[in-house]
Formats: C-alpha cells, sequence, structure tokens
C-alpha cells in the first residue's frame, strides 16, 4: 500500500511540472493573473452560454398549457372528444342534410376567423387560444350557460358541451394574439390540429370520410401527414427573431474554445490569439443585437401591454382590468393577487437571458485582457526579427 501511494505521489510530483509548463504557470506573476483572468472568463462563458442557450430556445417554445392556464385558469388542452361535441352540435344545429363538415366549415362556425376574409387555412397556427384550450374562460356573449357547460351556442366560436372553467383567469391584451401563439410549442399545437383533423374527417363512428373538397378519402397516416406538416410550418413561421435567440451563443461556443486554447502555451501563438479575439468581438456584437430582440419582444409586444395594478381597489382597479381597460399583470379576473402565468415565464426568460449576455460581455472583456499581454509580445517579436529588407 505504501509502496503504490509512493508511486503516485512520484507521479503527481512529475506531472504538475509539466502542467505548468503548458500553461505558462511558472513564467511570473504577471503570467499567472493572465491566466486567473482567463480562467475565470471561461467560467463566466460557459455559464453565460447555459442561460442564453435555455432561455433563448425556451422564450419561442412556450408550453401551450401554460397558455391556457392564463387564458381560461385551467391548463387542460383540446381532446379528440371535445372535436367529437363540435361535430355532433354541427349536425344538430345544421341537420342530417347539412354539408359535410371540413376544415373550412370548421373554422367559419368554431373558430376566431373566417377562411374565406382571412385567406389560406394556416391561419390556424395564429388561431386564439380557444382553439388549443379545452376550457374557456366565461360563456360567451350569445350562449346559454349552465354549470359551467354551455348548453345552447347561439354564436360563432363554441358549441353545446364545450365546459367553462371554474377557476379565474387573467385578461388577456388585444393586439397580441398573433405574437402570443406563435410562440407556443409546435408539437403542443399540432397535436391539437392532428385531433380536429380527425374529428373533421371521420363520421360519427370514428370511419374515414372523403374530403369534398379534394375528393380524397383520408386515413390515420394521411391525419398524420397533416399534422407534421403543420409542425413544420409552425416552425417556419417564428422567423428569424426565435433561431436568433436560440443559435446567438454558437459565437460564444466558438470564442470560449478559441480562448481556452490561448490559455496554452502550445496554442498560444499569433493565429490562435487572433482568432480568439475576432470570435469574442463577434460573439459580444451578437450578444448585443440579442439584446435589443429580447427587450422589444418583452417591453413593447407584451409587457407594455399590461400593467402591475398592485392592491389597488375599484374604481381604479375591478375584475383584473384597470380601469382604462388596461389588463392586470398581476391580478386574476376575480382580483386575486397572482401573476399571469404566460407573461410571468416570458419575463423569466427575458431575464435569465439577459443575465447570461452580461455573464458572456463580462466574460470576453476579461478574454481580451488576459490575451493582450500575447497579442503584444507577438507583435514586438514580429518586428524584433524583421530583417533590413523587411524594414524598408
Amino acid at each position: 500500500m505504501t509502496s503504490q501511494f509512493n508511486a503516485a505521489f512520484d507521479l503527481a510530483k512529475t506531472a504538475v511540472p509539466k502542467w505548468q509548463e503548458s500553461l505558462g504557470w511558472n513564467e511570473g506573476y504577471s503570467r499567472r493573473i493572465r491566466l486567473i483572468t482567463g480562467l475565470l472568463g471561461l467560467a463566466l462563458l460557459f455559464a453565460g452560454i447555459v442561460m442564453q442557450w435555455w432561455a433563448g430556445n425556451n422564450i419561442s417554445d412556450v408550453d401551450l398549457g401554460t397558455v391556457c392556464k392564463a387564458y381560461s385558469g385551467d391548463a387542460a388542452l383540446m381532446e379528440p372528444q371535445d372535436w367529437l361535441k363540435a361535430k355532433v352540435d354541427y349536425f344538430k344545429r345544421f341537420g342530417a342534410g347539412a354539408r359535410p363538415l371540413t376544415l373550412t366549415t370548421m373554422a367559419s362556425n368554431y373558430m376566431s376567423f373566417d377562411v374565406g376574409i382571412d385567406g389560406r387555412l394556416d391561419q390556424f397556427l395564429y388561431a386564439d387560444p380557444q382553439m388549443w384550450c379545452k376550457h374557456l374562460p366565461q360563456c360567451p356573449a350569445g350562449a346559454t350557460c349552465l354549470a359551467n357547460i354551455v348548453t345552447n351556442a347561439g354564436t360563432s366560436g363554441t358549441w353545446t358541451g364545450r365546459q367553462i372553467s371554474p377557476d379565474p383567469n387573467w385578461n388577456m391584451a388585444s393586439g397580441i394574439g398573433h405574437d402570443m401563439t406563435q410562440r407556443i410549442r409546435c408539437g403542443d399545437k399540432a397535436r391539437v390540429y392532428r385531433d380536429m383533423l380527425t374529428a373533421v374527417y371521420t363520421d360519427l363512428n370514428g370511419v374515414y370520410q372523403l374530403d369534398p373538397d379534394t375528393n380524397g378519402l383520408w386515413s390515420a397516416d394521411k391525419v398524420a401527414i397533416a399534422a407534421d406538416r403543420f409542425a413544420i410550418q409552425c416552425a417556419t413561421a417564428k422567423g428569424a427573431e426565435g433561431y436568433i435567440l436560440g443559435t446567438g451563443p454558437v459565437l460564444s461556443v466558438l470564442a470560449c474554445l478559441a480562448s481556452g486554447l490561448t490559455l496554452c502555451n502550445y496554442f498560444g501563438g499569433p493565429t490562435t490569439t487572433a482568432l480568439a479575439k475576432g470570435l469574442g468581438l463577434l460573439a459580444m456584437a451578437m450578444t448585443l443585437v440579442d439584446f435589443w430582440i429580447i427587450s422589444y419582444q418583452a417591453s413593447t409586444q407584451y409587457l407594455g401591454s399590461y400593467m402591475f395594478c398592485g392592491s389597488n381597489l375599484a374604481p381604479i382597479v375591478a375584475n383584473g382590468l384597470y380601469f382604462d381597460g388596461t389588463p392586470c399583470l398581476d391580478l386574476t379576473s376575480t382580483g386575486g393577487q397572482a401573476l399571469n402565468p404566460y407573461l410571468y415565464w416570458t419575463g423569466l426568460m427575458t431575464t435569465v437571458y439577459t443575465a447570461g449576455g452580461v455573464c458572456n460581455i463580462i466574460a470576453i472583456v476579461l478574454f481580451i485582457v488576459s490575451i493582450s499581454k500575447t497579442i503584444e509580445v507577438h507583435k514586438f517579436l514580429r518586428f524584433k526579427n524583421l530583417a533590413p529588407s523587411d524594414e524598408i
């Protein structure tokens, strides 16, 4: 046992000088300061990359249940039996001889848009939460409800048998529905869309039937293909902003790798040093662009449309609304103190992304400081080794 310990100790004694030599730890006090600065920058950059990557991918990929919780007070999503109730209501309302239920008639009778006016059916991508969420926040105007269930629709956008949430919800600001639904997780939307297509293109016995618009016979495989295409279109519709936030830290990762190599004498040449500095400056510029994007999204499109109402009472605040009609960010429709879950998630992701960006900027500054001496040495050596012909 003693001999094994001595052998390990001798190995450590020989390994430490090699480690110090490769890093240049034994080259003096200033070199050690630069190494410590670089290592601190690496730690900050790693933390910043993790925070930015996580927040950037989640701010444009919000769980649909979070949206439904804010919309109706219940996080449940639409299920196949809910769409079946809509189909039964359609034939009861228009009779057995009614035109077969299609995607167009579904949109016209039960959604918040008219295909004839709004154009393409991909408007389902931007449908209001009433399409995605199982419960409505309250009984719709023109409908009759009993025991939190619609007993007589009497208006578009709902059907007999649809449920009303008994839980308090948060009032939604007008004008941001498109932006909000664009942030919903595409997989969640595609699942609800698939259930809706299944209900539309099957009869009351669950047998797939012909599409009167295309004269094609639907099947489970074709519905799955349509849902997959819907998910792809959803991801594409998120636009460049979502991808910039998700891929922005890539430059920081490259800067982290290049800067880490410059800390070792074996890779601390002028090429690696220049590469690390260039990538660091590009990463800093991209971080500032990301700051602008995420601040614009959070402030202009979301938080700017709501108000912190606090503990104010009527007439200043009533039923979760400010007296001028602005929805309260921190009050439910019954006046309860609770943050809007969707906006809370948006604010949390904005804060985490911003904090990660600040860590990245500080880390890049530390890297530039740590390699500045190396850059000066390379310039000095290049000047020192100039031949007379080079000076001319």
